[in-house]
């Protein structure tokens, strides 16, 4: 992963959300070798060190897929 931003409700990148707030993550990678299917984990944790949610793409009751990424390949 090169670079993770969390997007406010008008999706606009933003450093803080209000509680309830609808909010999205974007990822962005580059692949320096194949892999088959990969897993995207995130954290977010409160100010104070308090882990909030941890949750990857595979840890869904329908999962996002991602298969097949080559040597090189960036993606969003």
């Amino acid at each position: 992963v090169d670079t993770a931003e969390v997007l406010g409700p008008d999706g606009s990148p933003t450093h803080s959300l209000q509680p309830g707030q609808p909010f999205a993550i974007r990822l962005r990678y580059q692949a320096t070798g194949a892999v088959e299917n990969p897993v995207f984990g995130i954290a977010i944790y409160r100010v104070d060190g308090v882990l909030v949610q941890i949750n990857n793409n595979q840890w869904r009751e329908d999962p996002i897929e991602v298969h097949g990424v080559k040597p090189g390949e960036k993606g969003e």
